[in-house]
């Protein structure tokens, strides 16, 4: 996902650049970076979920990634007429730049998954488990 995150950033960046040298591999890069992007979102989804809440989650994950884009296409194209297109792609890269470095220096924890499928296989009337999962360094 870290990945794909910088060749976003780098697509964003050199789509900004106003040769087509620049801008055809920019879009390339755009392009290449989508199904690293999703197939690492998608495996997180699937690792961390539990069997028994994945049609839920799903539903909510579609949601929390189709409202956003909805608002972003809205916002985008009203920006446009007030902001010049390289500033756009420059605040894309920045942002898609940020959130890789975010993820490549963020200390990975244990899946929930165990938590979550103790709680929903306790017997009503028993103590729920308060401990967190041990992170994983």
């Amino acid at each position: 996902m870290v990945l794909g995150l910088a060749c976003a950033a780098a697509g964003f960046l050199l789509s900004a650049a106003l040769s087509l040298l620049a801008v055809a591999p920019g879009a390339v890069l755009i392009g290449a970076s989508l199904p690293l992007i999703v197939a690492g979102v998608m495996t997180l989804f699937q690792r961390r979920t539990p069997a028994s809440l994945m049609g839920r989650t799903d539903a909510a994950l579609n949601v929390l990634i189709g409202v956003p884009q909805t608002a972003a296409i809205a916002a985008g194209a009203a920006l446009i007429a007030l902001v010049d297109y390289r500033v756009m792609l420059a605040v894309m890269a920045a942002l898609m730049a940020a959130s890789a470095l975010y993820l490549a220096t963020r200390t990975t924890h244990q899946p929930t998954e165990t938590v979550v499928t103790a709680r929903l296989a306790q017997e009503p009337g028993e103590e729920t488990p308060t401990a967190a999962p041990p992170h994983r360094r």
